[in-house]
């Protein structure tokens, strides 16, 4: 029986010879793509829609992905609706005055 399978450690030491290069292409990366980069794609795909709606089986009021695009699209003059299932908690503010949350518990 073998001590390894010999492609995990193959992979495992070709990452660690190289993680200078691949710590320094993750820097470029991170740089390169972030939210500010992607917004225009999000108003694209909402085109002319002056309202947006985010449906979820899971709680979103923290979840910082579709708060940011929440953000963008409300800035831009959009509605924002989050409706999601979740406990409701006291105290979430909405980050724009056209951002409405609607938290339902589930039974």
């Amino acid at each position: 029986m073998s001590e390894r399978p010999p492609d995990w450690a193959d992979a495992i030491e070709a990452t660690l010879k190289n993680r200078a290069t691949l710590a320094q292409n993750a820097a470029i990366a991170a740089r390169k793509h972030t939210w500010e980069s992607r917004e225009e794609i999000l108003l694209d795909t909402v085109e002319d829609a002056q309202t947006v709606t985010f449906l979820s089986f899971k709680n979103l009021t923290q979840n910082n992905r579709t708060r940011r695009m929440a953000l963008t699209l409300a800035k831009r003059g959009r509605t924002v609706k989050i409706c999601c299932l979740g406990k409701k908690e006291p105290g979430v503010v909405p980050d724009h005055e056209n951002i409405r949350y609607i938290v339902v518990e589930p039974a």
